[in-house]
């Protein structure tokens, strides 16, 4: 008699599982919103944005050929319900049947000969860090980026860094040190940056992330849980100099909730605007702040927290999102016509034209 395949789980650890590939996938494209089950040393379940992977090791498993793909929306059915409920998953023929003691929903057609994916190997580890520090390091540097920007990894004096460049705004962010002098890593699309944001948070009972690379692809490994990231060999032309740049603990500590405040207030003004920040003309212990759109003009004044060699013009919603990572306190000087905030291991290059 042939062995029936059944993985049980219960709908706690399912509903995480979904969480962390739903965070993935993404919603843009429909095609990727699948979960892919097949055997790899066990039970393995695989989902992808198309730039970035993600492996899940279920537990030990019977040995089965072939693979079963189930739509991530068809779950949502089995979600609800008492936590501690063990759900069947029964692969059977062509068919997955999903089952609990009062439901039962069958995905049809499921399965394929072969692996519409490429699982890579062979990753060189040259960092352990955080999860959090990891994931922290990469919403900031991706924070202030849109489509089609990207941010981007590279190693320079033994440190892992992750940063994202836009306009007249940069975000370096330090995520660990590492075992290599420099490397280049690459670029990795800003979509897929905040996915990997998004479903890192899912992930839980992580206590060190193991950061690898093979050439092509970017690893994150924790536990059973595994992300694989295509990067492109290239880093924007003006992260060296920031790199080099980065200031040490020099700079005077400054409180920065007046500038969130004002901010705020022009972010509700207009969310898209381009806010102008310069050295108020009869005051050189005061900023002016202004945004002129064409429905009107809004202009503010606080105290100076540095001192401005011509106007900070930037984007608000990028330059609000960037400060509110930073919290209410972060010191400021000065780079080469710059004015960087740093807080912890996170600055903010903001450039004065």
């Amino acid at each position: 008699m042939e062995e029936k395949l059944i993985w049980k789980v219960s709908r706690a650890e399912l509903k995480k599982i979904y969480r962390m590939f739903d965070k993935l996938t993404g919603t843009v494209e429909p095609s990727y919103r699948v979960l892919h089950f097949f055997y790899h040393g066990g039970l393995k379940i695989f989902g992808t944005d198309g730039t970035a992977k993600l492996l899940y090791l279920a537990g030990s498993f019977p040995p089965f050929n072939g693979i079963y793909s189930i739509p991530l929306n068809d779950l949502k059915v089995i979600l609800h319900g008492r936590s501690d409920e063990e759900i069947n998953f029964e692969f059977s023929g062509r068919n997955v049947n999903i089952f609990t003691e009062s439901e039962f929903l069958q995905v049809r057609n499921t399965q394929r000969s072969d692996l519409p994916f490429h699982i890579s190997e062979h990753f060189e580890i040259f960092s352990y860090t955080s999860l959090n520090t990891f994931r922290d390091a990469l919403d900031f540097s991706s924070v202030v980026l849109e489509e089609p920007e990207n941010t981007c990894f590279v190693i320079f004096n033994n440190v892992l860094y992750s940063a994202g460049i836009s306009h007249n705004i940069a975000c370096v962010a330090k995520v660990e040190e590492a075992r290599v002098d420099r490397m280049l890593l690459g670029e990795v699309p800003y979509v897929t940056a905040r996915h990997l944001v998004k479903s890192l948070g899912e992930v839980k009972q992580c206590e060190e992330l193991a950061v690898g690379f093979n050439g092509d692809e970017l690893s994150l490994n924790c536990n059973g849980v595994v992300y694989h990231v295509s990067v492109e060999p290239h880093i924007p032309r003006a992260l060296p100099g920031l790199l080099r740049s980065l200031p040490d603990e020099g700079g005077e500590e400054k409180d920065l909730r007046e500038f969130h405040a004002v901010l705020k207030k022009v972010y509700t003004f207009h969310p898209r605007g381009t806010v102008r920040v310069t050295q108020a003309r009869d005051s050189r212990n005061q900023w002016q702040i202004s945004v002129q759109v064409a429905a009107g003009l809004y202009v503010s004044r606080m105290e100076a927290l540095g001192r401005l060699e011509g106007t900070l013009t930037v984007e608000v919603h990028r330059l609000r999102s960037a400060l509110m990572r930073l919290g209410n306190k972060a010191r400021v000087s000065s780079v080469n016509r710059s004015l960087v905030f740093s807080s912890r291991s996170k600055y903010l290059f903001l450039a004065a034209r």
